[in-house]
């Protein structure tokens, strides 16, 4: 079986600044479409987001 795997480490931390929040969601909003996004202040507050600060990684892959 051929596999490749990431396993990683840290402190999350929820994100309460509202531009904070926007500029995270405009990087995840790109993965999926072009353009500019807006989001307001209500949709932000009920938004959750999490900022994972990573402290550890490790990698794995078969040798097939």
């Amino acid at each position: 079986m051929r596999y490749r795997s990431v396993i990683g480490y840290g402190i999350a931390d929820f994100v309460e600044d509202l531009g904070e929040k926007r500029a995270a969601l405009d990087v995840i909003m790109r993965q999926y479409a072009e353009g500019t996004h807006e989001y307001s202040d209500e949709t932000l507050r009920k938004t959750a987001v999490i900022k994972v600060e990573i402290q550890e990684i490790s990698r794995k892959k078969s040798e097939y």
